[in-house]
């Protein structure tokens, strides 16, 4: 079990508890460091509606976290306003008061029940035809309240909760309102573009930028240089096919809004010879392969972390390998290449006119893409495959550009 305290006014039963339910106890892997928030709440009792509408905020990570809990900025106003079958909307003043949340689980991954208890009386005040209303929300019959999930949806964080809340009417008598009475409350609140621990929020990065900025709308040109050759190989299929000149048709990198960067293209591979078999057999050219698409991702754990992964637009066959000649074998005909692969962009947190594509000779089998853990690979008539070479690229415009994880 974990406890936070939270001083505010008549929102601790409703925005506040949805805000604060979600700094209070979670944990986040997002590269994000801060960003909108904003809650609502409504009280509805005895013929009167309470409505605390939404209000927009920003939640921000601490330099150096631990663990990594969110702050809330606290909105430098709050306008709540309450209203009857017989009266318009009127404003509310609100008096701070303290409360406490209760959370039963010590961290929360991706939901978690929370509960709510009004520690010293928050006071809640408004005029109706003259008269002074006073409603109290006293300690007394005000505990463990709130009962509410905090949970990811979508490339956000929501907490809501609903609860009962008991208030007592004091001073002149206010018309429509007879001492104690009973209420339902609800909550919710929004975190955007953050996630609990074990998802990445999807707009949490890799992103491409130029000049100095994320690009999140458009297209960028990209030309592709190969840099020596280009080795396709299956081990299991005896089968080992190098190409030493290549050209990229439609090659661009695109903006994604706040989603991770994204492009897409097609590639051409020439000069390309069988190494294995070593006899009598040829490959035709060009090697063209079908409409490409790639997005980027994280490869945890490597120095050189941000991977682009390429796979085709439509389909899982990225092209067909047609071979001939008396020394092919069971390789004879065409034979589908199929699945992703993917390279890692060198280098990352920094801009220049010429970035690098690596394929690795040991592929990358296994990435993590808006949260979630992928795997990528190879085949060639079904059988495992690598593909390892390095492409130059520079965008048309000779703009600087470049991968960062933010």
């Amino acid at each position: 079990m974990s406890k936070s305290k939270l001083i505010f006014g008549l929102a601790l039963t409703l925005s506040a508890i949805a805000y604060s339910a979600v700094p209070a106890f979670a944990e986040f892997s997002s590269t994000a460091t801060s960003g909108k928030a904003k809650a609502e709440g409504i009280v509805e009792g005895n013929g009167f509606t309470i409505t605390c509408p939404a209000e927009e905020t920003e939640w921000k990570l601490p330099k150096s976290p631990s663990p990594r809990e969110i702050q809330i900025i606290k909105p430098t106003k709050v306008i709540c306003t309450v209203k009857s079958k017989t009266t318009e909307e009127i404003a509310v003043e609100e008096r701070e008061c303290e409360g406490e949340l209760i959370s039963n689980s010590k961290g929360i991954t991706k939901e978690a029940e929370l509960l709510s208890t009004i520690l010293t009386t928050c006071t809640t005040l408004f005029k109706i035809s003259g008269t002074q209303c006073e409603l109290r929300t006293e300690p007394e019959g005000n505990k463990e309240i709130v009962s509410g999930p905090v949970k990811n949806e979508g490339s956000n964080i929501v907490s809501a909760g609903e609860s009962t809340v008991f208030f007592s009417e004091v001073g002149e008598v206010c018309p429509g309102l007879k001492g104690k009475f009973e209420a339902k409350a609800k909550a919710k609140a929004i975190l955007e573009n953050e996630k609990l621990e074990g998802e990445t929020a999807k707009g949490s990065g890799p992103y491409w930028h130029v000049n100095g900025s994320r690009l999140e709308a458009g297209a960028k040109q990209v030309k592709m240089q190969l840099k020596g050759s280009i080795v396709l190989k299956s081990a299991k299929l005896g089968v080992e096919v190098e190409c030493k000149s290549s050209g990229s048709e439609g090659a661009t990198i695109e903006g994604n809004g706040a989603a991770q960067g994204q492009d897409k293209g097609r590639l051409s591979l020439s000069s390309c010879k069988v190494l294995k078999p070593e006899k009598e057999c040829l490959v035709a050219e060009p090697i063209v392969t079908k409409p490409l698409k790639s997005y980027l991702a994280f490869n945890e754990g490597a120095q050189q972390n941000i991977v682009d992964v390429f796979e085709p637009t439509e389909g899982t066959t990225l092209t067909e390998l047609k071979f001939s000649g008396k020394g092919c074998g069971i390789l004879a005909g065409s034979q589908p290449l199929k699945g992703s692969v993917a390279a890692s962009v060198v280098p990352k947190g920094s801009e220049s006119q010429e970035y690098l594509f690596e394929f690795p000779a040991t592929a990358i089998t296994t990435i993590k893409h808006e949260g979630t853990e992928k795997t990528v690979g190879l085949t060639i008539s079904s059988n495992p495959a690598t593909l390892s070479a390095a492409f130059g690229a520079r965008l048309a415009t000779g703009e600087k550009w470049g991968v960062f994880e933010t």
